[in-house]
C-alpha cells in the first residue's frame, strides 16, 4: 500500500514499523502464550467486519491491540528489556 505512494521515505518508514511489529507479534506469541487468544480476537475482528458491525470491529481491534500489547510488555518486562514504568 505505502509503496503505491510513490513516496520512498514513507515506503521504508512503512516497512520498518511492518517489521517491528512481526517482531513484536512473534514475541507476544513465543513468550506468553497468546496463539490461541489472539486467534480468537482476530476472528471477532473479523466476523464484525464481514458482517460491517464498524463499532464492533473497532471495540475488537482495540481489545486485540491492548492485549497484545500488555503481553508484549510483560514479555520484555521478563526479558529484562523495560523496566514496566
Amino acid at each position: 500500500l505505502l509503496s503505491g505512494t510513490g513516496n520512498a521515505m514513507l515506503s521504508h518508514l512503512g516497512g520498518m514499523a511492518l517489521r517491528r511489529s512481526y517482531q513484536l507479534r512473534n514475541l507476544s506469541v513465543a513468550k506468553t502464550n497468546r496463539a490461541v487468544e489472539s486467534r480468537e480476537e482476530i476472528k471477532k475482528l473479523a466476523d464484525a467486519v464481514v458482517k460491517r458491525n464498524e463499532d464492533a470491529a473497532a471495540r475488537a481491534c482495540i481489545e486485540h491491540i491492548e492485549n497484545t500489547a500488555k503481553a508484549v510488555t510483560r514479555a520484555l518486562e521478563e526479558l529484562d528489556l523495560v523496566t514496566g514504568e
